[in-house]
């Protein structure tokens, strides 16, 4: 088992230096935003914590299962992997900002990281308090997965995916995903919340 786990380390080794705090975070600060703190954050938090354990991982290994780029950057906004406890500046922060709205591409200067980084040292703070159990989740079942929500404004096709999978939607609070139960992972009789609409 120790050599698994040395192999393991050795493969992924951004992964030996994040703790769950700070992935939880870098999570969070990605899917729910860096510039506020909504309750999407804890129910994150039980998507990981229960992914983990149903499958025997580890929470570190089943967060970077999940979200594989807040861990080595490889999705669209890779400075969130840079992102520490310390709060520095992330290596890979951007000095431009690119945004689809409506058909429309929108190029503007980045604001510079000091404008974000109590955010940050917030939503660190918040995942820490989420961990050790202050604070707890708002959803009404437990959450199985998180995603975007029906958007046209949007390309993410994350609800449609939910949707034809039999996926339901929970509500979690205030949010700025949706979050699902999966109906095969759960013991309990769903049938009163309904199938996810298109």
């Amino acid at each position: 088992m120790r050599i698994f786990i040395l192999v393991w380390l050795l493969a992924f080794p951004a992964i030996a230096q994040v703790t769950p705090q700070l992935a939880l975070a870098r999570i969070c600060a990605s899917e729910e935003g860096i510039d506020r703190i909504t309750d999407g954050c804890a129910a994150i938090h039980q998507v990981l914590l229960r992914g983990a354990r149903r499958n025997h991982m580890s929470y570190l290994a089943f967060a970077h299962a999940y979200s594989p780029g807040v861990f080595d950057g490889s999705r669209g906004r890779p400075w969130i992997a840079d992102l520490t406890s310390a709060g520095l500046e992330p290596a890979r922060w951007p000095t431009v900002i690119t945004r689809r709205r409506g058909g429309q591409v929108v190029v503007r200067r980045a604001p510079s990281w000091s404008v974000y980084r109590e955010h940050w040292l917030d939503l660190y703070a918040h995942a820490g308090m989420i961990l050790r159990g202050e604070i707890v989740n708002f959803c009404e079942l437990p959450p199985d997965a998180w995603g975007c929500p029906l958007d046209p404004g949007r390309q993410c096709l994350d609800h449609v995916g939910a949707a034809a999978r039999g996926w339901i939607v929970i509500s979690c609070g205030e949010t700025e995903n949706e979050f699902w139960v999966i109906p095969r992972l759960h013991d309990e009789d769903l049938t009163n919340l309904g199938p996810l609409e298109e």
